[in-house]
């Protein structure tokens, strides 16, 4: 968008609408600013500051990434929300952390703070179902062979 300022030639009209158009955008960059003001504002009312430094324990809310590699059930509300705990390995930014996962899990793991809750309580009882994933002897349930398979193609 071009600006245009008036000039000394310019008919009284023309400046007076010019005056006209600077006034109703500086109103309107006001609204804007007092309305983000308070978007923010509400906004935080559900915000929570949380940090963790290096070491401590973290449950992580997988529900978010609508994790099915550990959510084996056939009814997905009654999924764990929580799982770990986990131990934070690094902050990597102002809001996330880096989290040392078990090996079998598949899964980034860094997360965003949004995605942690503070552990309490006793660590001999992880917060994981390894019995779904696991067989009797503790070892990763691999499929024993594929039945069918199916090729989806995308025409992009």
């Amino acid at each position: 968008m071009t600006r245009y300022d008036a000039d000394d030639l310019d008919p009284p009209s023309i400046k007076e609408l010019l005056q006209q158009k600077k006034r109703s955008a500086r109103s309107i960059q006001e609204k804007i600013r007092k309305s983000a003001i308070h978007m923010k504002k509400q906004a935080d009312k559900s915000r929570r500051h949380l940090e963790f430094v290096v070491g401590d324990l973290v449950l992580v809310k997988l529900q978010l990434y609508k994790q099915q590699s550990l959510a084996l059930t056939n009814n997905p509300k009654l999924t764990m929300i929580y799982f770990g705990p986990f131990e934070t390995v690094e902050r990597i930014g102002t809001v996330t952390y880096k989290l040392k996962l078990f090996s079998i899990v598949m899964i980034h793991p860094v997360f965003h703070v949004s995605a942690l809750k503070p552990f309490k309580g006793d660590v001999s009882q992880p917060y994981m179902p390894f019995s779904m994933l696991t067989n009797e002897k503790d070892s990763l349930l691999q499929p024993i062979k594929v039945m069918n398979c199916w090729m989806i193609l995308e025409n992009r």
